[in-house]
């Protein structure tokens, strides 16, 4: 199946988000710091950034693999 790769791509992707969004609203939204609102909202913020950091490279590793095995099985 040619696009196999692709649809399975589109789920990790989904897959991604949703669980991002299922920990960034059940587990972090909730907390709160005794340092103040704006450490609470820098902490938050930096959680955030990092996981959209995370779900980068795993992307990008998915599809340097499959460029790579298709660049391979090609020559």
């Amino acid at each position: 199946m040619r696009l196999g790769f692709l649809f399975g791509y589109i789920v990790t992707m989904w897959v991604l988000i949703i669980i991002g969004s299922f920990i960034l609203i059940k587990i972090i939204a909730p907390i709160e710091l005794d340092a103040g609102v704006f450490v609470t909202s820098l902490f938050k913020a930096i959680i955030a950034l990092s996981m959209i950091v995370t779900w980068l490279v795993i992307l990008v590793v998915i599809k340097n693999y499959y460029t790579r095995r298709k660049l391979v099985t090609r020559n």
